[in-house]
């Protein structure tokens, strides 16, 4: 900083800024800084949570590949289900429960596959189906939970 001149305030010295050059015409933001993310070309992708899971906003939802077999080489199916949670914890139990009953009938799934007996799209469908049976089933496993009273609680937790 070159000193021009210098001001005294209250006793002390101090530099005046050499003048700064000024446009003549105003620059627009976007020419002076890069653009910002959000206007990058590629899509957003959705944020991975864990093992099977993804998180689309504040909702996380389960996601697996659709088994391969002969009719199906390059499995690009993916079965996505809804674990209508925002909890990350809550979202990971869920998840587990669907991902040991998607394994259970996978072997299945996938000799039917072989065999021909199912599309792969018809495999997709059965999947799904019994992965939203299990969610429901876990869904009202938690809200009747939430009907006893606190006495049938109390009760439970001394027995043990």
């Amino acid at each position: 900083m070159k000193l021009r001149k210098s001001s005294k305030i209250k006793g002390r010295t101090r530099p005046t800024p050499a003048p700064v050059s000024q446009a003549s015409q105003p620059v627009t933001q976007a020419a002076t800084q890069p653009g910002t993310r959000c206007e990058s070309p590629r899509p957003r992708r959705p944020r991975r949570a864990g093992p099977y899971l993804i998180r689309r906003g504040r909702i996380f939802y389960f996601r697996k590949r659709l088994p391969r077999g002969e009719s199906n080489p390059l499995s690009n199916l993916f079965l996505v289900l809804s674990l209508r949670t925002d909890l990350p914890l809550i979202a990971v139990t869920r998840s587990a429960a669907l991902l040991t009953v998607c394994e259970q009938k996978e072997k299945d799934i996938v000799d039917a596959l072989t065999k021909n007996i199912l599309t792969p799209a018809e495999a997709k469908a059965l999947l799904t189906e019994m992965l939203r049976a299990e969610l429901e089933r876990i869904l009202a496993l938690q809200r009747g939970m939430d009907m006893i009273p606190d006495a049938a609680l109390a009760a439970r937790i001394a027995a043990l």
